[in-house]
């Protein structure tokens, strides 16, 4: 990664955990305004790539936005891909995801959201493509939470 990548990606991170550390101390979790925040950024390359995106089903976005992102170089080949999937549920694996030391320290800081969770970077910014594209409703959990190799499960309510 350049210097100027690394630079970049330090701005990103310090700007997502200042974003949860503020919310926990608000609302003595990280919840709605984190949250909503991540979504929104996935809300924006949603509106950047609806062309491309707008026929597809649930699961379809998610996975024609995965390769988008790994063509953009947004994400390393492999690391995000769908384990299974149904009309209305994906689960997600992360294998190697860019936020894992992030997540770590999220959980080792006690940032959790109001289910006791930390914070899934990468489910809620799924999540705000998917309302953006389909406009649809959609929750997320951890399968399992191992960073940066975990597990997701996303839901159409």
């Amino acid at each position: 990664m350049a210097e100027n990548e690394k630079f970049l990606r330090s701005i990103l991170e310090t700007f997502i955990y200042g974003t949860a550390k503020a919310d926990k101390e608000l609302s003595g979790y990280v919840a709605a305004f984190f949250r909503r925040s991540m979504e929104e950024a996935g809300k924006e390359f949603g509106r950047r790539y609806m062309d491309r995106l707008k026929d597809s089903s649930f699961a379809d976005v998610i996975e024609n936005f995965i390769k988008l992102m790994e063509t953009e170089n947004i994400l390393l080949p492999g690391s995000l891909k769908i384990a299974s999937k149904s009309d209305n549920e994906v689960i997600m694996e992360l294998n190697g995801c860019s936020f894992g030391e992030l997540c770590k320290r999220f959980a080792d800081e006690d940032l959790k959201d109001p289910r006791g969770v930390p914070p899934c970077i990468r489910a809620m910014q799924l999540i705000g493509v998917v309302n953006t594209v389909r406009n649809e409703i959609i929750d997320w959990e951890f399968v399992e939470f191992n960073p940066p190799n975990c597990r997701f499960r996303l839901k159409k309510l």
